[in-house]
């Protein structure tokens, strides 16, 4: 006999997915969350990085133009002018484009950190949050009294073995100071 299940209504039913609600649609709820959520607050920076791209591709835009005027103006007859004007000009270029993406990568980078912590730290306060709503709908001592239940039913070798454990640990806590005062300071040889 072979069972088949589809995985697929299974997990259309835990993400939320229903006959009127299509991918498409899930994946611009996700995205528009995440934008007003932990995006929309560093909207500044993200405008400023933008800003700087803008920079970086005008700069690196300019090569061209520039290599143009430098042939043109050396076509013209005009070598002594384009001499002395063409290198600082490409090293001004090169300055701008380099500063510029460097300032770039490193707001992104602190951007795309930044909403990733963020993200982290709420989805941890909303998981300790409904970890203590359950704890505290529990009436005190619930688990406990549970538990010591449990270790009635047991037989009488199963209760025996924790016994066992804390005269292990116990005798190893002893044991393991005695060998402290004894080496602690030597060392073991």
């Amino acid at each position: 006999m072979v069972i088949e299940i589809d995985i697929g209504l299974f997990f259309d039913r835990i993400v939320g997915l229903t006959e009127t609600k299509r991918p498409k649609q899930v994946n611009r709820d996700i995205i528009r969350r995440i934008w007003q959520g932990w995006i929309a607050g560093y909207l500044p920076r993200l405008i400023t990085a933008l800003l700087l791209m803008i920079v970086v591709a005008a700069s690196a835009s300019a090569y061209p133009l520039l290599t143009k005027y430098i042939f043109n103006g050396l076509a013209e007859g005009r070598a002594d002018e384009i001499i002395w004007l063409a290198p600082p000009v490409i090293i001004l270029f090169a300055l701008v484009k380099g500063i510029a993406l460097f300032a770039q990568t490193v707001m992104v980078n602190a951007l795309a950190l930044r909403v990733s912590t963020d993200l982290q730290k709420d989805m941890a306060k909303t998981l300790i949050e409904a970890d203590l709503q359950t704890i505290s709908r529990e009436p005190a001592g619930a688990g406990r009294a549970g538990f010591h239940q449990y270790l009635g039913k047991r037989t009488p070798t199963a209760r025996s073995c924790p016994e066992f454990g804390r005269h292990f640990v116990g005798c190893r806590n002893i044991t393991g100071s005695a060998d402290y005062r004894n080496h602690g300071e030597r060392g073991h040889r």
